[in-house]
């Protein structure tokens, strides 16, 4: 199931963190996230999912620094049907009990205040940043911005001098 979603799927999932995010919560249902998404890509992702008997999803994210930390992903089959409101009622409050605690842990942990990010980005490369989050490949990227590859590759190189990395781990780490 996960090299199958990472391969063809995932860019059709309403339910990752950047999308969900947009909703302003920190639990989503998956009829919540497809309202954001087109029709084509809600079947392609309803397709995925009816293949392993998945009738519904729900996501709990947790934040640190009101950016995405940990997203749990609950998938429903078919013999229990679909998310109640009761549900997710009781899930968002398991969400604010947990996210005590990441807050806490965060605090306690929070690293030394770094270099700020230079703001000299150019459009494009500001354009990838998100789509690096997503743990997007270069070809995905090059999918997703209409660019080549190589194009794509171009502007890591351009990142990876103007942030001080070595590559694509370092550059995540200094961007989030």
């Amino acid at each position: 199931m996960h090299n199958c979603y990472l391969r063809r799927y995932r860019h059709l999932d309403p339910l990752q963190p950047i999308y969900c995010q947009r909703l302003g919560r920190q639990v989503i249902s998956l009829r919540d996230a497809q309202a954001l998404q087109s029709r084509q890509h809600n079947e392609g992702y309803q397709h995925f999912l009816s293949q392993y008997d998945v009738v519904d999803v729900t996501e709990v994210l947790l934040y640190t620094y009101n950016r995405p930390v940990l997203g749990i992903s609950l998938l429903r089959k078919s013999r229990f049907g679909r998310f109640s409101a009761h549900e997710l009622d009781t899930l968002q409050s398991l969400q604010e009990m947990l996210q005590l605690a990441v807050s806490q842990r965060a605090f306690e942990l929070a690293p030394a205040p770094t270099e700020p990010i230079p703001a000299a980005l150019t459009e494009r490369e500001t354009q990838l940043v998100p789509l690096l989050r997503q743990g997007l490949s270069n070809k995905a990227i090059a999918r997703e911005l209409g660019i080549a590859p190589s194009t794509v590759k171009t502007h890591l190189d351009h990142l990876y001098r103007k942030l001080g990395v070595n590559n694509r781990t370092e550059l995540i780490g200094r961007l989030y």
